[in-house]
């Protein structure tokens, strides 16, 4: 057997599939038949506002911006509404995040940064704090949190602003979103 398909076949077996007819008349232990692996999805996702107990697995226009920063670039670009989210993990006491943020038009809904709550660590409900607004960098928070235990909370960063986003020769036009450093106590 070619050592491919000694792989394949240990790959799709390990996943519960048998191979196609392992030392059949005539055929090749492979790929399984009528089978089709088109994506993994480590938890489901959730809807746009986060309703769901599952993670977002795909966030369509969330880039690295390497021309935007604070202090210095990268940062993260959110080019449209919507939210990016990461992992925090934390020990037991009073925890504090802030964001440097910038967003491009100084116009309401700014941006914002939410902790999920997490009741088996202690944290009973969600904690936001939104940007104070202008076209610069700012800073959103700190914002605090007292786990009881040490755990996992997942961070939301959010661009509310709903402005249709195009692009035209030479630049482009709407509203997209800046995280750049993060500072956690």
């Amino acid at each position: 057997m070619p050592a491919s398909s000694a792989i394949s076949s240990g790959i799709f077996t390990s996943l519960g599939v048998p191979p196609a007819n392992p030392g059949g008349h005539g055929e090749s232990v492979g790929l399984p038949r009528c089978f089709a692996l088109l994506s993994i999805s480590l938890g489901g996702p959730t809807s746009y506002d986060g309703v769901s107990s599952g993670g977002r697995h795909m966030q369509a226009g969330v880039t690295q911006s390497t021309t935007q920063g604070n202090p210095s670039p990268p940062s993260l670009q959110l080019s449209q509404p919507g939210f990016w989210r990461f992992r925090w993990t934390v020990q037991s006491g009073t925890r504090t995040l802030s964001i440097m943020v910038m967003q491009s038009a100084n116009t309401s809904p700014y941006p914002s940064l939410t902790v999920k709550a997490n009741s088996a660590i202690g944290v009973n409900s969600d904690v936001t704090g939104t940007s104070p607004g202008g076209t610069s960098w700012v800073k959103i928070g700190p914002v605090t949190v007292s786990p009881t235990s040490e755990g996992v909370l997942w961070v939301e960063l959010h661009n509310n602003l709903n402005l249709f986003t195009f692009t035209v020769p030479g630049q482009t036009v709407g509203s997209p979103c800046y995280f750049g450093q993060i500072i956690a106590t």
